[in-house]
């Protein structure tokens, strides 16, 4: 993980992975973060608690990742796990069923520290039916054609000490974290820039959290957290 040919001295990355019984997509996802060949990088799993070999095949082929259990609830609280276990002065995230793409760190890393205004960016992302689906599978599963603005954590690489500004993630959503944290993080008057490169393909299978009545709940419950705190700041 190092930048031989970048002179100019970067940034620390801290990466948190959020795991739960992700044995089948493990590998690619850890893979795609390592093989970025960025230095100084700290990659941290937070666990919700696995059953299958997901832990097992981390202390076998990635001795050099910290693991640590999830203690807050949702989404939202495993991602503050981890950023709480880094000591970085940039934090990215992956969900273990995805991938990022070759390049993707180092671009993002140098727009961030080059535009002063910036506290953090967005990628892009690809879609991809996993592998492994039939057809038959495949017809039920929410697929978007092409490269898409990037919306939520693992597209997202951002300063750590914009946490201390805005505070934690909500805990307890299992998806809408991102919408909720991003609002905050917009009154505070931070910006924010959309990258038009693809940084991230995001798998989709069976057990996406993403999928149909899941997500509509979670992003409802996420705007009405949305829509009370604007009318108690009016």
């Amino acid at each position: 993980m190092n930048n031989s040919n970048n002179s100019k001295k970067l940034p620390s990355v801290g990466v948190v992975i959020r795991t739960f019984n992700s044995e089948k997509y493990l590998n690619d996802s850890i893979d795609s973060i390592i093989n970025q060949n960025y230095s100084p990088m700290e990659i941290v799993v937070v666990d919700g608690g696995s059953t299958d070999q997901t832990i097992e095949i981390i202390r076998r082929f990635y001795p050099e990742i910290k693991i640590i259990r999830q203690t807050r609830s949702g989404l939202g609280g495993a991602a503050q796990d981890g950023i709480e276990a880094l000591d970085t002065d940039l934090i990215a995230f992956q969900d273990s069923d995805d991938i990022w793409t070759s390049g993707r760190l180092i671009q993002m890393v140098e727009l961030l520290i080059n535009c002063i205004d910036l506290a953090a960016v967005l990628g892009a992302v690809e879609h991809f039916l996993s592998p492994e689906l039939d057809q038959i599978e495949n017809q039920n599963l929410i697929i978007h054609k092409g490269l898409q603005p990037g919306f939520g954590l693992p597209a997202l690489l951002i300063y750590k000490k914009v946490f201390n500004q805005i505070g934690p993630f909500a805990e307890g959503f299992p998806y809408g974290e991102y919408m909720e944290f991003i609002d905050r993080f917009r009154l505070k008057g931070l910006q924010i820039k959309q990258l038009e490169i693809s940084t991230l393909k995001r798998r989709v299978h069976k057990t996406n959290f993403t999928q149909g009545a899941k997500l509509r709940s979670n992003m409802l419950e996420a705007l009405h957290m949305i829509i009370a705190r604007r009318r108690n700041e009016k």
